[in-house]
């Protein structure tokens, strides 16, 4: 009645979701590839960088995220070994992990954890925002998981919704660290502009000037909060030129759907 979806919906929604996903994909039962011990089924995913399928141990049984990176191109191998780099370094409940690195003739399989209730941003719509009981618990664990990362002396550097995921328990995991920087404590300082989703970008790198990984993830943070109770990023524009521009000089959305307490945090 309240038009917010509860955690115990999303874990009863992510239940029916992945069954009903698993008997009406076609390519399930069809013949598939292989990599190591693991029978690559279907598709997860795609990005920049190439495809995320199911793998599936053939000896156990076990569900596995596989991410299939063609060899060749250098700015997406960088990206793999940088991900790589930063996901052995990290051991967290929050943190979705790597379990091994295995390579072909021509592509690069990244073996993850399989995270069964799917991306965050599946559960969260403009006319559909997560309850505030729910934001606080998922906010809790991203900034656990933050926190974490930072103290390893990595930063994520592309934080949003989009690499955000959910366990089959229904909690949330941090993905994707293809953008990650490691640093040294104390020189936490990176001037590379424009990393990651514009939406979610942080003032600094705008200006081009040098900037804090850890800050810019904290920035990153606040946005996905302000996503999951409003259901819609906070700044926003017609042109791409105009969000900068919104983001630089702090013009964003007033929230309107969340309690006063809230939007006073």
């Amino acid at each position: 009645g309240t038009g917010r979806l509860l955690r115990e919906e999303f874990l009863q929604l992510a239940t029916i979701v992945e069954q009903e996903y698993e008997l009406s994909d076609p390519r399930h039962n069809c013949h598939s590839d292989t990599i190591g011990p693991y029978r690559l089924t279907r598709t997860l995913g795609k990005g920049a960088e190439g495809v995320v399928k199911l793998g599936i141990n053939r000896e156990t049984g076990a569900k596995k995220a596989v991410k299939i990176v063609q060899k060749g191109n250098i700015a997406s191998m960088a990206r793999v070994d940088r991900e790589v780099e930063a996901m052995v370094m990290l051991n967290h409940p929050a943190v979705v992990s790597c379990d091994e690195v295995l390579e072909s003739e021509r592509h690069m399989y990244l073996v993850m954890e399989y995270c069964a209730g799917g991306h965050l941003e599946d559960y969260i719509s403009p006319t559909r925002p997560m309850s505030e009981a729910a934001a606080r618990f998922y906010f809790s664990q991203l900034v656990d998981g933050l926190v974490y990362c930072h103290d390893k002396g990595v930063c994520h550097r592309d934080l949003r919704v989009e690499n955000i995921m959910l366990d089959n328990r229904g909690n949330l995991k941090i993905t994707d660290f293809g953008h990650a920087g490691i640093f040294q404590q104390g020189w936490d300082v990176f001037q590379t502009m424009l990393v990651g989703s514009v939406s979610h970008i942080a003032p600094e790198q705008i200006t081009g000037t040098v900037y804090s990984g850890e800050k810019m993830d904290v920035w990153s943070a606040g946005i996905i909060l302000y996503i999951m109770l409003e259901g819609a990023a906070p700044f926003q524009a017609a042109t791409a030129e105009d969000l900068l521009d919104n983001i630089k000089h702090g013009r964003f959305e007033r929230p309107h759907r969340m309690t006063h307490a809230a939007a006073a945090a």
